[in-house]
């Protein structure tokens, strides 16, 4: 019986999918089993795969999208612990045995996670979640007015806004520390499910779970086809404390080996990057706001996500969704500043690509007029 299920959806990543798999059969812990999801591939993705490895178990089912592959992988598998990952992302070799060390150390912790790079452009990466706490989580906490992400008396650590306790590393760690160019010496544990109001906290695929938890909480939601991981990691993290290991434990890639565009582009990124502002909006709203209509705090959030989706539907040339955003956005708060200027010039000019012209020229100006006045920058 492997300690460890690996599953893996895919489709149409014939281009990028080796790539994945290579970096789980290069992991220092090999006690795993691998399981992939072929979600209706229409490429040889399954040619490429299929006489891999002994340990690779392939599941073939009509394209239902990833959160019922997930399901499916999750539901098929041996392993007391599941880690997922994507067929275009990749792990840090160290990744499994970090995690399970600490998993197998810790029986009474069901998560565990870690950083991840990605890779945005083929010369550009970021570490995440380390850079959207500063670049977007504080921000928008100022706009609302929220103390959430405050920092304890004489703190700088960026990541004490997220958790509440960093522990020093014990010798469950000492194995594949001393493997490690950059060893970290503590993590970090806390119940975090209110601080996901902010944004994404943590990955599918650089997270690991016992499956206990995974049927405790009902697994993926079928019906959401971008945004399901949010709703199912916030779920896990209202049930569960999650503990962090500081490292980047896995790779988001958006791009093939060759530097190329990817064919099957991510759900939130490239062109589908509309659909899943608006569905991680609607998720928000189910799981903060659903039970709480009248917190100002979340209804400010709201806001400031709405006029977020009304700036990619305006980009997108999609003139009535921007305007619908907008406008909810105006509903709630009469004096944002960018849904007032958008619906002005979606009124005003002649097409929907003018006003996003005019609408980049507006913003790019009023940065750098409050950059020269010194007033707080807003992204």
């Amino acid at each position: 019986m492997p300690l460890v299920s690996v599953v893996i959806p895919t489709y149409n990543r014939a281009e990028t999918i080796m790539r994945s798999l290579n970096s789980v059969l290069s992991q220092t812990f090999q006690d795993y089993e691998l399981i992939v999801v072929d979600d209706g591939s229409t490429d040889h993705t399954y040619d490429i795969i299929k006489d891999l490895d002994p340990r690779l178990k392939i599941i073939s089912q009509p394209n239902q999208g990833v959160s019922a592959a997930r399901n499916n992988g999750i539901r098929a598998s041996r392993g007391k612990y599941i880690a997922l990952l994507d067929s275009d992302d990749e792990w840090n070799p160290l990744y499994l045995e970090a995690c399970i060390s600490f998993l197998s150390n810790h029986p009474d912790e069901n998560v565990v996670h870690t950083e991840f790079i990605w890779k945005l452009r083929k010369d550009y990466s970021e570490v995440q979640p380390y850079k959207d706490i500063p670049r977007i989580f504080i921000p928008l906490a100022k706009k609302v007015g929220s103390k959430l992400l405050d920092l304890p008396p004489g703190e700088t650590d960026h990541y004490l806004r997220i958790y509440k306790e960093k522990i020093p590393i014990g010798k469950w760690a000492e194995s594949f520390l001393s493997k490690m160019e950059k060893p970290f010496n503590h993590y970090y544990r806390g119940y975090i499910f209110d601080h996901w109001r902010w944004g994404y906290l943590m990955s599918a695929w650089s997270t690991v779970f016992t499956k206990e938890a995974f049927e405790a909480i009902g697994g993926f939601a079928n019906q959401y086809k971008t945004a399901e991981d949010y709703d199912f990691l916030t779920r896990l993290c209202k049930n569960y404390r999650v503990n962090f290991l500081p490292f980047p434990g896995a790779i988001k890639n958006e791009f093939q080996d060759s530097g190329q565009k990817l064919k099957e582009e991510h759900l939130a990124s490239g062109k589908n990057t509309l659909y899943f502002a608006i569905n991680y909006l609607e998720r928000f709203e189910v799981i903060f706001l659903k039970n709480n209509p009248d917190n100002k705090e979340l209804l400010g959030i709201k806001v400031q996500n709405a006029t977020y989706v009304s700036e990619v539907a305006l980009r997108a040339g999609q003139k009535e969704i921007a305007r619908k955003y907008a406008e909810a956005a105006l509903e709630i708060e009469p004096n944002i500043f960018r849904a007032r200027i958008i619906l002005n010039l979606l009124k005003f000019t002649p097409s929907v690509k003018i006003a996003n012209s005019l609408y980049q020229i507006l913003r790019k100006l009023r940065y750098w007029v409050r950059k020269v006045l010194r007033f707080p920058i807003e992204e």
